[in-house]
């Protein structure tokens, strides 16, 4: 009986580890490459973004606006709380961005703002994070 009862716990001891590896590894929400668009009057700006966390455990990111110079640019700053989103970058201007993670994770939705004013941008979750 007793060596039931100890295999048993060495078995449920074993599943408990496993599955809190395996939380640990799961990567955020927010984590990913997402495309997308900053809607400026009388154009829209593409615009890609990708999320990720560093070994240490710190958000990192890039950001590229096909059709400029502006092409994996890292970003300055990056805080993830929950469903918001902010970061920084300089594209080539310092840009401000303010976001929320849709219920399901598949969309981001917020302002994008610079010197010259603030305009709405979203973008949806298109693969991986190339960030390393």
């Amino acid at each position: 009986m007793t060596f039931l009862l100890r295999t048993l716990f060495a078995i449920a001891m074993w599943l408990i580890s496993a599955c809190s590896a395996w939380a640990q590894s799961a990567a955020p929400p927010a984590a990913g490459r997402w495309q997308g668009a900053i809607h400026v009057p009388e154009h829209e700006l593409n615009l890609t973004v990708d999320l990720a966390t560093s070994a240490a455990g710190a958000w990192i990111g890039t950001v590229s606006i096909p059709g400029t110079t502006a092409i994996d640019v890292p970003l300055a700053t990056v805080a993830v709380d929950d469903r918001s989103l902010r970061f920084t970058a300089l594209v080539p201007d310092r840009a401000a961005f303010e976001a929320m993670l849709s219920a399901d994770a598949q969309r981001f939705a917020g302002t994008a703002s610079n010197e010259k004013g603030s305009a709405p941008f979203e973008s949806g979750r298109s693969a991986a994070s190339r960030c390393r």
